[in-house]
């Protein structure tokens, strides 16, 4: 294999490096001059509103107002249009900064999109969003600006379509296909990131209604203790008013006590003032509603013959609309509405999925203590040949049994699963071994704790089950860690992978309908690791064993099978199955012992847990070439014919580089 230095000279890199970085800085520059103009002709609509608004005041001719208010009507159109520009520029800023790009594409009709933010490369780390802080709180990294007004109005439905695989078009407010300079305002989010935005605007809007809520509370208390002491004292001395203060006051108060406290002990158990509460909302994906915009995106980026239509009431007689279009009586393609329900249903699993990863993640961080899953009185019997620390959940010294419990159980697991030795030392694995007792904390035979970097396994129901929750937990290592390789917090973050068609091929599977299943158990990532634990123990004890899955005093083995958050084995092994060993193919290198970590297999020293440092010489930073590549490709398609030859050479001198 040639390397780097062969292939270009210090001062080939040296200038390819330079030349990429002025391009960008070019981008940048005029990207600021954009912002700039748009900022100034917001001022100019904005003065000319103003004038409009005097001079429509001060006239009397009819005539004369209607053209004014026709007027004022464009200029109301074209700022909200320039406003969404200037979020436009803000969003291809925020995807650059973050590790996005800015990108250009064309629908299904011919229309072309530029300079549309790319965020789906941005990490989507930061899940939890919370209420009491958002409105302060800096958005996360991957969150894209959007038309808050009409997201509330169309009660937090974002317009979006599918543009290829985990990647979503969505529009910064209703999709508009024919606008100003040619543009729509759009940008790129995968389905994780899309549900995550509404989620985050949503929570948003609550806070917003709940700061609205507190302020008419505080003027209301405000306005009250502005009346004077005798009227205050008057409204409790109201005959029977004990009875309408509230019953956690009656239950500690009797009449007569209350009757003794003095005026301001009153107003701080009862205060006589109105309290508000928020405005309460609802999703419109709760319900069967689809805009009109979101039928145009279908017919621009899906299917150009799937149109609206008006029926004629005296010929029946359809007239299809172009897009954009609206009237009264507007009818639906019936194969958008189909379109619209599966993708509603898919979004409404992804909530339910980063909702439950959110609880997961809390109780973990309640559970995840030093001495059942923390670093201290790790042994290192197993980290030569497994790649693993061990430890007792109760923090007493690992027993040889149960040593060789886990040995066992990895020594199983790698021969179906395929070798992870390397990646478990590269992620400082340990396993904790919690005896007979369930894992702390949970009601669990076993876990999986990505921040502690620790599997959890018990032996409650002996050996087979033992090696079967293995299984179950190291799938949802797998699942984690290939997910952060891919960008993403789980790879079964992404339906359209491979692990996320084995998890809703295993959903819609499971012995027990999905519908009548817990949200525990319908979880994406949850029947991804039970359909891996299936594969594991059909491969290793055969198609009709019984294992324990669940915990309890009176729980008995049952084939695994006939289990209801399991599949029958007809339906597993013709349709699971083959999906699983394309996963164990698609990802061979992942459990590869040849992975090498530097000098990560150098001899180990018994006293240490130490693991080797990974030897890398870095000659350039990897993410910083295909940054500077995106920018240049995207910059390529906007330069005249005379310019396009030194940049196309830069971009091949660095696509050589990152290969």
């Amino acid at each position: 294999m040639e390397r780097l230095e062969d292939l270009l000279t210090k001062e080939e890199l040296e200038i390819a490096m330079n030349m990429a970085k002025e391009i960008a800085e070019k981008f940048l520059l005029e990207t600021t001059n954009r912002k700039e103009e748009i900022a100034k002709d917001i001022q100019r609509i904005q003065e000319l509103e103003e004038g409009l608004k005097a001079e429509y005041l001060s006239i009397a001719d009819y005539t004369r107002r209607q053209e004014i208010m026709d007027k004022r009507g464009a200029n109301k159109t074209l700022l909200k249009y320039r406003e969404g520009q200037l979020k436009n520029i803000d969003n291809e800023l925020k995807a650059l900064k973050n590790g996005g790009t800015v990108v250009s594409f064309e629908d299904k009709t011919g229309k072309t999109y530029t300079n549309v933010a790319d965020f789906t490369k941005v990490l989507t780390e930061v899940i939890s969003f919370e209420q009491d802080t958002i409105l302060i709180d800096e958005p996360p990294i991957y969150i894209p600006f959007i038309d808050e007004e009409r997201f509330k109005y169309r009660g937090g439905i974002l317009d979006c379509i599918r543009l290829t695989t985990d990647t979503y078009v969505v529009s910064y407010s209703d999709f508009k296909h024919v606008s100003f300079e040619g543009q729509s305002q759009v940008f790129l989010l995968t389905l994780d990131q899309l549900v995550l935005t509404s989620l985050y605007y949503m929570t948003k809007l609550k806070a917003i209604n709940q700061k609205e809520a507190d302020r008419k509370t505080q003027r209301s208390k405000e306005s009250y203790f502005t009346l004077p002491v005798e009227r205050r004292e008057r409204h409790y001395g109201q005959r029977n008013f004990y009875h309408s203060i509230p019953k956690a006051v009656q239950k500690k108060y009797t009449e007569i006590q209350w009757n003794e406290l003095t005026l301001d002990e009153k107003e701080k158990l009862a205060p006589a003032y109105k309290s508000y509460n928020a405005e309460r909302l609802k999703s419109e994906l709760e319900s069967d509603r689809m805009y009109g915009s979101f039928h145009d995106m279908y017919t621009a980026f899906i299917n150009p013959e799937a149109k609206k239509y008006v029926v004629d009431r005296r010929t029946n007689e359809k007239r299809y609309l172009k897009i954009g279009e609206t009237g009264i009586g507007v009818y639906a393609d019936p194969q958008v509405f189909r379109y619209w329900e599966k993708f509603r249903d898919m979004m409404q699993y992804k909530i339910k999925d980063i909702a439950f990863q959110r609880e997961e993640m809390s109780e973990n961080y309640k559970t995840a203590i030093e001495t059942s899953f923390g670093d201290s009185n790790t042994d290192n019997f197993l980290y030569s040949d497994y790649g693993v620390l061990v430890k007792r959940q109760n923090g007493d010294k690992i027993n040889a049994t149960e040593i060789e419990e886990i040995k066992i159980g990895l020594s199983n697991v790698y021969g179906k699963f395929g070798n992870l030795k390397e990646q478990f030392i590269q992620n400082k694995i340990k396993i904790s071994h919690t005896g007979k007792k369930l894992v702390f904390g949970q009601k669990a035979v076993g876990c999986y704790i990505p921040n502690m970097g620790t599997i959890a396994v018990s032996e409650k129901y002996g050996e087979i089950q033992f090696n079967s929750t293995m299984s179950h937990e190291i799938a949802h290592f797998i699942d984690n860690k290939l997910g952060i390789k891919n960008g993403k917090r789980w790879e079964t973050d992404n339906y359209e992978s491979t692990a996320g068609i084995i998890a809703f091929t295993f959903r819609n599977s499971m012995n027990k309908p999905k519908n009548q299943q817990s949200d525990y158990t319908n979880a994406t990532k949850e029947c991804f690791a039970r359909a891996m634990q299936q594969y594991f123990v059909m491969q290793t004890y055969g198609d009709d064993v019984e294992i324990v899955y669940g915990y309890g005093t009176f729980i008995v083995p049952e084939r695994i099978s006939n289990q209801e958050v399991f599949v029958n084995k007809i339906t597993f092994n013709a349709e699971i199955k083959p999906l699983i060993e394309k996963f164990l193919e698609e990802n061979k290198d992942f459990f590869s012992d040849e992975i090498m970590l530097g000098n990560v297999n150098a001899q180990i020293k018994e006293t240490s847990n130490e693991i080797a440092p990974t030897i890398v010489e870095e000659v350039v930073d990897t993410d910083e070439l295909e940054q500077a590549i995106e920018t240049l490709k995207m910059l390529l398609e906007t330069l005249p014919e005379e310019e396009k030859q030194e940049v196309q050479e830069a971009i091949d001198v660095l696509e050589i580089l990152s290969n």
